[in-house]
């Protein structure tokens, strides 16, 4: 008897294998198709978001009549303009006197041992 139900796990395996064999199959003949459609749509999410940016950056220059800098094409950039920004700030660190109190050590009595 339990030969019967491994030969039949073993045929439905086998139909399993073939049905999900020919799915993936169709899916990875659409996908090129796909792939340019997203490409094209990140494009234009791109646009747009360049755009609302250039929008923010000219109503900050007409509200405070400042230059704004521009954003970072890149990771280092970000990093290197920030520490930049950071350069002609003066330091916050150590400007605080804290008076602290000092512990006198009590060395520990030695135990000595009579003959």
């Amino acid at each position: 008897m339990i030969e019967y139900v491994q030969a039949g796990t073993l045929v439905a395996l086998l139909v399993f294998a073939i049905f999900y064999e020919k799915l993936s199959r169709s899916k990875f003949e659409e996908l090129p198709d796909k792939a340019d459609e997203i490409t094209d749509q990140i494009s234009k999410a791109a646009e747009c978001l360049d755009d609302i940016a250039d929008m923010i950056n000219e109503f900050g220059v007409a509200l405070n009549n400042s230059p704004v800098a521009s954003s970072p094409s890149s990771p280092i950039e970000m990093i290197l303009a920030s520490f930049m920004s950071k350069m002609g700030q003066p330091n916050e660190h150590g400007t605080k006197t804290h008076q602290r109190t000092l512990h006198e050590i009590d060395p520990t009595p030695t135990l000595e041992t009579e003959d």
